[in-house]
This record gives structure tokens, C-alpha cells and sequence, in this order.
């Protein structure tokens, strides 16, 4: 069976500031207390990988995105520190 192409969440650097998606990625890593080794290995990448994601160096893949979150039991909302009374302003 060929394999699905990856497609990732954004394709420039200025739909997504990835080095700031890092810094928020490895805050929530902290709070729910993985080390970066640990939640790599959950999320199924290698810590190279990791590391790069960490780091903005890498784009990041929607699956990859959803198992982050999936791991870590947040929604994007609580990654990206908009509340739901913040967002439901907006609309």
C-alpha cells in the first residue's frame, strides 16, 4: 500500500513563526512533566526530530501536530494560550 503524503501545517515561515511554536510546544512538554526524550518517543519521532521541531528548524506535520496534542491532552487552544472566552470574542 503506497504511503499518504505528510502535509504540513503550514508551508512558510510566515503562516507560522515556528520558533515561537517551539518555545510554547517545549513549555507544554514541561508543565505535563515529559522530558523531550520521553514525549518524542510518544509521539512516535525521533528526538532529532524533536529537537528540530523544538528549535523552529522543522515544519511540522498535521499528524504529527494531532498526536502532540493528543499526547499531551491539551487542544490547540491551550497550546497557544487563547482561552475559550478569549477566542469566543473574537467571532
Amino acid at each position: 500500500m503506497p504511503r499518504k503524503k505528510a502535509i504540513p501545517i503550514a508551508t512558510s515561515k510566515a503562516e507560522l513563526d515556528y520558533e515561537k511554536f517551539g518555545d510554547m510546544l517545549r513549555a507544554a512538554i514541561k508543565a505535563k512533566g515529559y522530558t523531550q526524550a520521553v514525549f518524542a518517543e510518544a509521539v512516535g519521532i525521533s528526538y532529532s526530530s524533536m529537537m528540530a521541531i523544538l528549535q523552529g528548524k522543522r515544519h511540522i506535520y498535521l499528524h504529527t501536530y494531532v498526536k502532540m496534542l493528543d499526547v499531551l491532552g491539551i487542544n490547540d487552544n491551550m497550546l497557544f494560550g487563547v482561552s475559550e472566552e478569549n477566542d469566543n470574542k473574537k467571532h
